[in-house]
């Protein structure tokens, strides 16, 4: 138990701009997503 408490708190620890640049990437990643489905639709 003491070890999972430990890499839950190393998970945290990360600073915030890290954090926000992953969910930048993610949010990019859906959007190119969203954009080729929508090509898919156009085509469609």
């Amino acid at each position: 138990m003491a070890l999972a408490a430990s890499e839950i708190e190393d998970v945290r620890k990360p600073p915030q701009e890290q954090h926000g640049n992953s969910e930048q990437k993610i949010e990019g990643i859906d959007a190119r997503i969203v954009e080729q489905k929508a090509r898919r639709k156009v085509l469609a």
